[in-house]
């Protein structure tokens, strides 16, 4: 493979704005070609960032273009699973948002094809990178909280002034669900602070308000997990309370606790109370908060030095199914069990 890799872009819009930026800095890759729906939408892209790119309407047009090494996919949630099973059959390298898919079978067709192509892969679970999230993630690798006994991460995001009458957002056959849309960054996050999976979810939602708010499928999803060696968690994603964005984190073990850029552990024995961490949480604003250049780099670097990534879409199974168990849980009022696919 050539030291400067070519990328392919579906999906123009504002995440994909951050994939373009993160790919132009990246000295490994450029961008040859964008893809949507409407041509002037692609080759405006094409003109904001001064690329040398080829603008497409046809998907798979794009995908047989011969420079392109990865595919970027920034389109609406129910067309990412199809759109990155048909990259990885024609051996493209995948970096996809999340959700990854809406359903079990969408999930289970994604992940068949991306195992016989054998290609790499990124979810864009981009708060991995977050400086905090970061922190947090390596001072529980280090042992500073012990052994993890219970975890929380929320999102909590009034998005519905940013969905019009009318926008795809809005609809359960293209979003999947508030847990799926944002609240897979909370799911992520907690497997990720605690380094274990989720084996079952409980969970309740808030009745739909088509009538109300004009979304048909319900915006408030609060689950209970049971995770691996015992440990238990709580992932609640909002998408109807009026607040500015929030992204709550707590992990708490026999040897310390985080909330949030706050910690206390037994590492510092010294500490009468809670010791705040200089640093830019999940929910800043900052420009790090979603930090998309961290992202790209690391898939560039496992393409580049044929290493896996630890944020591909093999890992990223479980996080999608405690999601898809949280909604069967909501409409069935059971407790749902872990794995749903092989």
């Amino acid at each position: 493979m050539a030291d400067v890799m070519g990328v392919g872009l579906v999906g123009p819009g504002w995440v994909a704005s951050e994939h373009i930026r993160a790919f132009n800095n990246n000295p490994h890759t450029r961008m040859v070609a964008v893809c949507s729906r409407d041509m002037a939408r692609a080759q405006a892209s094409i003109d904001e960032f001064g690329l040398d790119a080829k603008p497409y309407t046809d998907y798979e047009a794009m995908l047989a273009h011969p420079d392109v090494d990865i595919v970027s996919i920034c389109t609406p949630n129910f067309a990412h699973a199809e759109q990155g099973a048909l990259a990885a059959e024609a051996n493209k390298h995948l970096v996809i948002e999340k959700p990854i898919a809406i359903s079990v079978e969408q999930l289970e067709r994604l992940v068949t094809a991306v195992r016989k192509a054998g290609v790499k892969s990124v979810v864009s679970f981009v708060l991995r990178w977050n400086p905090l999230v970061q922190t947090l993630h390596h001072r529980r690798e280090a042992g500073d909280f012990g052994r993890i006994v219970y975890a929380e991460a929320d999102y909590m995001h009034e998005v519905g002034y940013l969905r019009p009458p009318g926008h795809w957002g809005r609809y359960q056959k293209n979003v999947g669900s508030a847990m799926l849309s944002g609240g897979s960054h909370a799911m992520d996050c907690i497997r990720w602070l605690t380094g274990k999976n989720v084996e079952s979810v409980s969970a309740y939602s808030t009745p739909v308000r088509l009538e109300e708010k004009g979304f048909d499928f319900p915006l408030t999803t609060a689950a209970v997990l049971q995770m691996e060696d015992g440990v238990v968690g709580r992932v609640t994603a909002t998408m109807e309370a009026h607040m500015p964005y929030v992204f709550h984190m707590s992990l708490q073990g026999d040897g310390g606790t985080a909330r949030n850029n706050q910690i206390y552990t037994s590492a510092f024995p010294g500490l009468t109370g809670f010791m705040d961490i200089p640093t830019v949480p999940p929910d800043s604003g900052d420009v790090a908060h979603h930090p998309f250049q961290g992202e790209i780099d690391h898939i560039v670097d496992c393409i580049l030095n044929d290493k896996d990534s630890y944020a591909d879409i093999f890992d990223s199974i479980n996080t999608h199914e405690a999601c898809f168990a949280a909604d069967i849980s909501t409409a069935e009022g059971r407790p749902v069990a872990l794995p749903m696919i092989g």
